[in-house]
C-alpha cells in the first residue's frame, strides 16, 4: 500500500475538523443556554476535549490500583494453574517475552496436541489485547504470566516430579520475600 505523506497529512487535520464539529454544536448550545458567551463557548470546548483524557488516565490509575491491591497474586496463580494443568513444557533459560515462550510451545511438534492448542488460545488472547490497544491491561497481564513462567520454571528445579503430578497445596508454593 503507497502511502503520500501530504495526503495522509491532509486526512489527518480533515479527521480532526469532522470530529471537532460535534464539539463545536454542543459548546454553541450550552454557551447560548448558560448566557457565557465566548468565555463559556471555549470553556465548554476545552472541557469536552479535555474529559475524555481526564477520565482515561482516572481509569488508568484506578486500574493499576486494583491491580496491585487484589488482583496481582489471583491472575499470578491463574497463570501458574493453567500451565501445570495443560502440561506446558519446562521454560528455557532465557525466552524473549510471553509471546516468545507460547509460540515455541505451539511450534513444538513433539508436545501433545492439547498443550499447543492452550498455547495457540493464549498467544491469540494476548495479541488480541494488544491489537485492541489496552495496553494497561496487556502489561498487567504480560508481567504475571512472566512471573508464573518463572514459578513453573522453579516447580522443575524443586522436584525431580513432572508438572502435572505438583501439589497445589503446598505452603511453600510462593514465597513472599522473592521478587518475581
Amino acid at each position: 500500500m503507497m502511502i503520500i505523506g501530504a495526503t495522509a497529512k491532509r486526512n489527518w487535520f480533515v479527521g480532526i475538523f469532522l470530529n471537532l464539529i460535534p464539539d463545536i454544536v454542543i459548546a454553541i448550545v450550552v454557551a447560548e443556554l448558560m448566557g457565557g458567551g465566548t468565555i463559556g463557548f471555549v470553556a465548554v470546548l476545552a472541557f469536552l476535549f479535555f474529559a475524555p483524557l481526564f477520565f482515561a488516565i482516572k481509569q488508568a490509575i484506578w486500574n493499576w490500583i486494583l491491580f496491585f491491591a487484589a488482583g496481582r497474586k489471583a491472575m499470578q496463580q491463574e497463570f501458574i494453574d493453567f500451565l501445570f494443568e495443560n502440561k506446558f513444557p519446562e521454560p528455557e533459560e532465557y525466552f524473549w517475552d510471553v509471546d516468545d515462550y507460547l509460540v515455541k510451545t505451539l511450534n513444538d511438534k513433539d508436545l501433545p496436541v492439547k498443550t499447543r492448542l492452550a498455547a495457540a488460545g493464549t498467544c491469540g488472547e494476548f495479541n488480541m489485547i494488544r491489537m485492541l490497544y489496552l495496553p494497561g491491561l496487556y502489561m498487567r497481564m504480560s508481567m504475571m504470566m512472566e512471573a508464573a513462567i518463572k514459578e513453573y520454571k522453579r516447580s522443575f528445579t524443586r522436584s525431580s516430579q513432572k508438572p502435572s503430578d505438583k501439589s497445589f497445596d503446598d505452603d511453600d508454593w510462593f514465597d513472599d520475600d522473592e521478587e518475581g
